[in-house]
């Protein structure tokens, strides 16, 4: 029997012996028992092994075969307490060098104890482009206890022999305690989505390799030493370390999809440290993630600034920790949002030390929860979309960055930042929303605020207290009509909510943006009115800046109440806004007929139909050059009896836009006057509150007045014989209807 065997392994070793798929037989045993092998003799080089039950198998050998497959639901572990090399060498996808089906496991353990070097490693490193797929688990333990060395995956061994392995969507590689570290290339292994890899050890490292976004790095046996990241590009990170002793520095430039922290034991996870005259960015593609007691750092204590650590952040932000930094005084460290849709913060964790926030996505960033920023706010490209729920705050002593010198005060062109406003925002990024400012001192402050369409911040000059502010497009005349002494009228479109606390004072200094401001035509006469909950109060006009018809601002005398502020003036003059379209649908026998008057009509190039079903889908039915009147316009135009919607552009001799109300057949808008014409009054019956105006045919402005529906009847004895305009401002919708009437 010894004979007939001895001759076999002399035929084997000749290369005369046929490959063969032997399969493990045996219970627990040596590898080298030919027992335990349906062959009978333990497998060779050209031979390929399947394990179909689960067993421990001593390697008394150093086995080298051509392929090793775990078939599920098997669970093997090949154990040894010296040395070994288990070599695999099959460069073909049937059978592949190493195979693990989902629901095996694959143990490679080393079980010498104390110092004793024990090196077990598996190796796909037979041949150029040994092939592999783990869909199960591979494991490395050492259950001995041996610090001397450890067991591990080779993939890769110089500059040619390396494998192709594939780790599948339920594939799972975990090194435990004392074992080694993969040996790796940037082409010898592809973790698919769904696939991980765990680091439950101090220390290792998570290899060079094709990481799917959808792959899962996860670390959680860090104690003073955390794992080294081989490659650059990774998918997700999950960082559960439970027993780390120390800070964990990446310092390298690093990119992930998903990374969740969820424990590092009061230490910090920080993504640059030491004084190297370099920036690292640590790049999440998609959300990140601190659980409660969590804290991420940009860099370390000693990083000269500005070379510090960046996180560029393209998803969410749930953060229930601390985001912050270290750094020396001037750091410039920061928290980068670079998205392409929408990105929101979410969370109750909070902000520390000098981290800058950058907004730099042009969907903008959703603010879920109240946030406080500890230092500045970069606001280059998208909206910071805010609410009074969803508050941002900022302090003045944190240095952040809406705060201008003393003299800094001209304001003349929002298409820039000028820096003498320092870095307050721009036309394409600014705060959609509330902000609150804490003052510690008398400051210049400002407030890069505007709504979903534009940018319209203000300014409080020689400013002490607590300030809230926001930006709203709509009609200040919503809170009263009643104007105070010095104001002819103020805007009918915008204005600034601005409440204030701790002894609040300040001047305050509104921007104007023709033609989104409606027309400011005369900075002499440019003011500020307040709202004092019973009128419009003159706020003043300390100095204005910039030019009428383009940009600028106009500052208040010094207000210590506050409440809504608006633009305003103080004679006829800076229109705010400067053209009104007031719009009729008349059933003329079988068609419609279209009416329109407008005020303001010489600033008008041209009036265009546009037809719809919706009010929101529309088409252009039909265009008429303005006669631009010096005085008010009149236009009509015959259409078919179609029950649709119709309004009026009107574009404007600056190449601006602007839009009448929609009107049907159904919804008359026509202003019905009677008697007219009229003696002593007029009746003007209408639907909702409305402020009237009352105008010469010249556009003399004589006096504005509410009505509603009950109270309706107006006087006219003492106007003087001749045509007058009216124009009714509807205070529920906002919309602007006109007529005329004749006295006698």
């Amino acid at each position: 029997m010894f004979k007939i065997l001895v001759l076999i392994l002399f035929l084997c070793l000749s290369g005369l012996c046929k490959s063969a798929t032997i399969t493990w037989i045996g219970g627990n045993g040596n590898w080298s028992v030919g027992t335990n092998w349906s062959s009978g003799i333990p497998p060779g080089s050209v031979d390929d092994v399947i394990f179909n039950s689960s067993v421990t198998v001593i390697l008394d050998v150093a086995p080298n075969i051509k392929s090793l497959k775990i078939v599920s639901p098997a669970t093997v572990t090949l154990s040894s307490s010296v040395s070994r090399n288990i070599t695999v060498s099959s460069t073909a996808t049937s059978p592949r060098g190493l195979e693990i089906e989902s629901g095996a496991t694959l143990t490679i353990d080393a079980t010498a104890t104390g110092t004793s070097t024990c090196n077990i490693n598996l190796q796909l490193t037979g041949n150029i482009g040994v092939t592999g797929l783990i869909n199960g688990n591979l494991y490395f333990t050492c259950s001995g206890g041996s610090t001397g060395g450890g067991a591990r995956l080779d993939t890769f061994s110089g500059a040619l022999a390396y494998a192709d392995l594939q780790v599948g969507a339920t594939g799972y590689i975990k090194y435990f305690p004392n074992t080694g570290n993969t040996a790796s290339s940037s082409t010898s292994i592809t973790m698919q989505n769904g696939s991980t890899y765990e680091i439950a050890k101090n220390g290792g490292s998570f290899p060079n390799g094709i990481w799917n976004a959808g792959s899962l790095c996860r670390s959680t046996g860090m104690v003073a030493n955390g794992p080294a990241f081989n490659g650059t590009t990774y998918g997700n990170l999950e960082w559960s370390n439970a027993s780390e002793t120390s800070v964990y520095s990446f310092n390298k430039d690093l990119s992930f999809n998903n990374i969740t922290i969820l424990n590092a034991n009061s230490n910090s996870i920080r993504i640059k440290s030491g004084a190297a005259l370099t920036s690292f960015t640590l790049t999440v593609n998609g959300q990140l993630t601190l659980s409660a007691g969590t804290t991420i750092e940009t860099s370390g204590s000693t990083v000269i600034a500005p070379h510090g650590g960046i996180i560029d952040l393209k998803g969410d932000l749930i953060n229930n920790g601390t985001i912050t930094e270290i750094g020396p005084s001037g750091t410039k460290d920061t928290l980068n949002f670079s998205g392409t849709v929408l990105q929101t913060i979410s969370g109750s964790g909070v902000f520390t030390n000098q981290l800058t926030l950058k907004i730099n996505n042009p969907a903008g960033v959703r603010l879920n929860v109240p946030l406080t920023l500890p230092y500045n706010l970069r606001l280059q490209n998208g909206l910071l979309n805010t609410t009074a729920t969803n508050l941002l705050t900022v302090s003045q002593s944190a240095g952040f960055s809406p705060f201008i010198s003393t003299n800094g005060t001209i304001y003349s062109n929002l298409s820039g930042a000028p820096s003498s406003k320092n870095n307050f925002g721009n036309e394409n990024s600014y705060i959609n929303g509330p902000l609150k400012i804490i003052l510690t001192g008398t400051v210049y402050a400002a407030f890069p605020v505007g709504d979903a369409t534009q940018f319209r911040p203000f300014f409080l000059k020689n400013a002490s207290g607590t300030f809230t502010g926001e930006y709203i497009k709509a009609n200040p005349y919503s809170f009263g009509f009643s104007l105070g002494a010095g104001l002819d009228h103020i805007s009918s479109i915008e204005y600034w909510e601005i409440s204030g606390t701790n002894t609040p004072v300040a001047e305050v200094e509104l921007s104007f943006y023709d033609p989104n401001s409606g027309g400011v035509t005369n900075l002499p006469d440019l003011r500020v009115a307040h709202w004092n909950g019973s009128q419009w109060d003159n706020a003043g006009m300390n100095t204005t800046y910039g030019s009428a018809g383009s940009n600028g601002s106009v500052i208040s005398n010094a207000q210590t109440s506050f409440s809504p502020f608006t633009l305003a003036s103080s004679t006829a003059l800076n229109p705010l806004p400067v053209v009104t379209i007031g719009l009729q649908l008349i059933k003329e026998n079988r068609y419609n007929r279209l009416k329109w008057q407008v005020q303001g009509d010489e600033l008008v190039k041209q009036y265009t139909i546009q037809q719809s079903q919706d009010k929101i889908n529309h088409r252009s039915i039909y265009s008429i050059l303005a006669n631009q009147n010096s005085l008010t316009g009149f236009y009509s135009h015959l259409l078919n009896a179609e029950n649709s919607f119709y309004r009026i552009k009107a574009e404007l001799n600056n190449g601006n836009l602007l839009y009448s109300n929609w009107v049907n057949s159904n919804h008359q808008s026509a202003v019905i006057i009677y008697p007219n014409p009229a003696s002593d009054f007029i009746q003007v019956p209408v639907k909702n509150p409305t402020l009237l105006t009352c105008y010469t045919i010249e556009g003399v402005k004589l006096f504005s007045i509410r009505i509603d529906p009950i109270q309706n009847r107006i006087s006219v004895a003492s106007l003087p014989k001749g045509n007058y305009s009216l124009t009714l401002m509807d205070l529920t919708s906002f919309g602007i209807t006109g007529t005329l009437f004749q006295k006698n």
